[in-house]
């Protein structure tokens, strides 16, 4: 429990129940990935823990380059992928998201946070090569203006992503993140 000004709150326990309790608003609940493996990218020291249906495995440098290799899993075979402080790190993530999409089942999710694109946050780490804003995932995705393909010219390379959940989120303008689930549509 909170305690501020003598009166107590209930402490939130998740992102949705943070984002109510600070808004008012509500926003869509995150996906539960279909049953099967979790695959956690560019983990890390970072665990994360599955849940009743659900494994979560780590996979990093040097078992996967995710810049030179294709993901290590047969199409249509992974629940959901989790890629925390990844993306920014990776030259080409067309690629990545590709790799993703080939690699989940039908209704399979990938939660990714990245700096936001004004944050100090993304500018502090001279590792990162991409900025993402709460317009990137639409801009990749639905764009009518350009190719949305992900390699142009290839009929297999639609994007069958949907955006579920797309929130900034931060403590202070400093350290500013952009929370998105993606969806992979069946």
């Amino acid at each position: 429990m909170l305690k501020k000004y003598k009166t107590e709150y209930p402490m939130p326990t998740d992102l949705y129940s943070w984002f109510h309790a600070a808004t008012k608003k509500q926003i869509r609940e995150f996906v539960n990935p279909p049953e099967g493996l979790v695959v956690n990218v560019g983990a890390g020291y970072k665990t994360i823990n599955g849940s009743n249906s659900n494994d979560v495995v780590a996979l990093d440098y040097p078992e996967w380059d995710a810049e030179n290799q294709p993901l290590p899993y047969k199409d249509g075979s992974i629940a959901g992928f989790i890629a925390f402080g990844f993306l920014e790190h990776i030259n080409n993530p067309a690629e990545v998201l590709s790799e993703f999409q080939r690699c989940l089942k039908g209704n399979g999710t990938v939660t990714i946070m990245v700096p936001y694109y004004n944050s100090q946050l993304q500018w502090q780490d001279l590792t990162h090569k991409k900025a993402y804003n709460e317009e990137t995932w639409k801009c990749t995705f639905n764009n009518a203006c350009f190719d949305k393909s992900v390699f142009p010219g290839e009929s297999r390379s639609e994007w069958k992503f949907e955006i579920g959940i797309n929130l900034i989120i931060g403590q202070e303008e400093r350290n500013i993140f952009l929370l998105t689930q993606l969806i992979k549509r069946k």
